[in-house]
């Protein structure tokens, strides 16, 4: 797969904001182009409104069917409070079925409070 090819599949899982589709090529840019690397979009924010920055790998706990996944690549997007995450699904039959994702937030020390996760539901397998 190439880059172009790459940027597609990309583009497939992203939230349908015109805001994060503006940001897509730069953020994009800078992720690693892999075969069978899905990424996902992810709006992060406090209060209804209030960006969560700063946010590491880490902090995030992604399931696709129910299956927990790896977080390979993160890259925090413009405007704050986005963060774009690659993963390689565990299963990577590409036989056009759903696949369902979740994204969570996992804080240990309590710290951010109450936030809200906003990203797609899930993807084709193409």
């Amino acid at each position: 797969m190439n880059r172009k090819q790459a940027l597609l599949t990309v583009c497939t899982v992203l939230l349908a904001t015109s805001t994060i589709f503006a940001q897509a090529p730069a953020i994009f840019s800078q992720a690693p182009a892999a075969p069978n690397l899905i990424y996902v979009s992810v709006e992060v924010f406090r209060d209804g409104k209030m960006p969560v920055t700063g946010l590491k790998k880490e902090n995030f706990n992604l399931q696709e069917d129910r299956t927990a996944q790896t977080i390979l690549f993160l890259q925090e997007g413009n405007p704050p409070g986005i963060y774009i995450l690659g993963y390689s699904p565990t299963n990577s039959v590409k036989d056009g079925s759903w696949r369902s994702f979740r994204v969570s937030l996992s804080d240990p020390s309590g710290g951010l409070g109450q936030v809200t996760v906003r990203a797609k539901q899930g993807y084709y397998a193409r």
